[in-house]
């Protein structure tokens, strides 16, 4: 798979890269498998420490590259909304934590690195059809009223 699809993105670093490169395989037809007997033990914020500046900045500013990147464009067009609210929402969120610089910041390189993510867009392999990679993923359009 890795040989097809590539290695995890460097330009990410930490954070999200792991969903850039599992998208990457489901978009190229790898497929993976539930396997309830198995164990993993994962330490949230074991690297960089839950809620630190780092990760803030990091999961932040990857959150959107990683759509940008490997979201078919109709899934990407009609998620717009959702991304752009998204990101936008977790501002206040985060300065009234008193990382405003923080997000600010991941905000700002996001939008400096869109250009090199629709650049690397178009090197993501896509066997998969939209329709299929859209079952999978949830966005602001699923959500029903009452």
């Amino acid at each position: 798979m890795l040989d097809e699809i590539g290695l995890f993105d460097e330009d990410f670093f930490m954070y999200m890269e792991d969903v850039d490169l599992a998208f990457r395989a489901r978009l190229a037809g790898w497929s993976c498998l539930y396997v309830p007997s198995a164990n993993v033990h994962h330490v949230h914020g074991g690297t960089a420490g839950f809620g630190s500046d780092l990760s803030v900045y990091y999961g932040n500013r990857n959150v959107l590259w990683y759509a940008i990147k490997d979201f078919p464009t109709r899934l990407l067009i009609s998620s717009l909304p959702w991304i752009v609210g998204r990101n936008l929402a977790v501002i206040p969120y985060y300065a009234l934590r008193g990382q405003g610089w923080t997000i600010l910041r991941s905000k700002i390189d996001a939008l400096r690195g869109l250009l090199l993510m629709l650049r690397k867009r178009k090197e993501v392999l896509r066997k998969v059809s939209e329709k299929e990679i859209s079952k999978h993923i949830k966005t602001w359009s699923d959500v029903r009223g009452p």
